[in-house]
């Protein structure tokens, strides 16, 4: 059950009573013990499957730290031979990586094959509206202070949504090198823009989950697409397999780091993560991380929230389900109906589905920057005062805000230094690095086939 909601789904008092944003949904003991009841899960299901296996050696961050200095032969997940145990996953991985460099032609940005993808593309663009200008993004040191200040914004976003249920809190200390989903994925969709640059292919994002994503963790679409993998499916027929999900929040989750790497250029961002979300979405699914892409790339240019939400649904289909939705909480705010008007009426139009139903979040995210924008703190509280998927709304909601604000804005807490993922070799984080490197895979020029 998530902290501090009552029995409408929505979350209560998101503030702390000294005005900060109360981090840590249980204490980090209880965190650690769901971590552990996980890893036994994990070895009881693999262990029925492949006895002669062992255990899965890199499930936990920390894991690479306790192999340091150890042979091979010796890890936990290894043969005697020091071979990853789990060749399952290595055959489709070495396919799909295969698969997208020819597709991608024999550089990284280079010709491609027809890919099967480009169907869905091009039905998609059919519906697209025109794109508009696009704005020039900040330069230098400002546009790095804004890339620091979604990242800022993303971890206070995350570390609200996993808060004391009590709402004591915990010493700030404690919150220096915790971990969320949300940062994982952000961090992954990084590593694809690193490994691939900008013409990478959903072959490649597929590869690259197979190599980084820890075993189990995945939710919902992610779960049935990663099953699909190692069944031996490529994408988009992965998506497809996992159609009854394919309209959840978790490829919006992933989405919008690519508008980091497109500042000014929503309609590049979208692209993007339209390529990632295939992978695991269709539909409603995958046009949400197609707003949220664009929805970051304009907040770099946009004068405010409203701005931004704007310009972002010109970069979705005008037809579909999610912009008439978009469409109704920015009319709502035009016309000044109170948040509490607002939330509830999403709530009342698109509540019947799933809790990470894309279509609902998404609105909710655009109501809690609406409402709160000039105080990026308050944006994030009323995101997760609305409800539903708070661990994805909330992270997403204060990326934006920390882009439109920058990372001296004023934070209603301290913020983090550095964070930890699951992902194998990014087990700490400075969120200072995090954004150069996402300012290094910014290439506005670059050609996304």
């Amino acid at each position: 059950m998530r902290s501090g909601s009552g029995d409408d789904g929505v979350s209560r008092d998101p503030v702390a009573g000294d005005g900060r944003l109360a981090p840590g949904e249980g204490s980090r003991g209880e965190r650690a013990a769901d971590d552990r009841g996980r890893d036994g899960l994990e070895r009881d299901l693999l262990g029925r499957a492949h006895p002669e296996r062992g255990r899965l050696g890199r499930d936990r961050p920390d894991q690479g730290r306790l192999d340091e200095g150890r042979p091979d032969a010796d890890r936990p997940g290894r043969d005697e031979r020091g071979r990853d145990c789990f060749d399952r996953r290595r055959p489709q991985r070495e396919r799909l990586s295969a698969e997208g460099s020819t597709r991608n032609g024999p550089s990284r940005n280079g010709p491609r094959r027809d890919d099967p993808a480009d169907a869905v593309d091009r039905l998609v663009d059919e519906g697209l509206p025109p794109a508009g200008s696009i704005d020039p993004p900040p330069s230098g040191a400002v546009l790095l202070d804004r890339m620091h200040g979604g990242w800022i914004g993303r971890c206070l976003g995350a570390y609200e949504a996993a808060r004391i249920p009590d709402g004591s809190g915990v010493p700030d200390a404690a919150r220096v090198e915790d971990r969320s989903d949300a940062m994982d994925r952000s961090v992954l969709s990084l590593r694809v823009l690193e490994l691939y640059g900008p013409g990478f292919t959903s072959a490649q994002v597929g590869a690259l989950w197979l190599l980084t994503l820890p075993f189990l963790r995945q939710r919902a679409a992610e779960q049935a697409a990663y099953e699909a993998l190692l069944g031996g499916a490529l994408p988009p027929a992965t998506a497809s397999r996992a159609s009854a999900h394919g309209g959840t929040d978790e490829a919006m989750a992933r989405a919008d780091l690519y508008g980091y790497a497109a500042p000014g250029d929503p309609r590049r961002a979208a692209r993007l993560a339209r390529k990632d979300a295939a992978v695991s979405h269709v539909g409603e699914g995958l046009y949400a991380a197609m707003w949220s892409a664009a929805l970051a790339a304009a907040a770099f240019t946009a004068r405010d929230a409203a701005q931004a939400v704007g310009v972002s649904l010109r970069h979705v289909p005008v037809e579909s389900r999610l912009s008439r939705a978009i469409q109704g909480v920015l009319v709502a705010h035009t016309r000044g109906r109170t948040w509490e008007q607002a939330a509830a009426e999403v709530h009342q139009r698109y509540g019947t589905g799933s809790r990470r139903d894309a279509l609902g979040n998404a609105c909710l995210v655009a109501a809690g920057l609406l409402w709160g924008d000039g105080d990026p703190g308050r944006g994030i509280g009323l995101t997760v005062r609305a409800g539903w998927d708070i661990h994805t709304t909330a992270p997403l909601a204060g990326s934006i805000a920390g882009i439109l604000h920058g990372a001296e804005a004023a934070w209603p807490s301290p913020p983090a230094i550095r964070v930890g993922t699951g992902l194998p070799g990014q087990d700490h984080c400075t969120l200072a690095q995090l954004a150069q490197r996402t300012l290094a895979v910014t290439y506005p020029d670059a050609p996304l086939r």
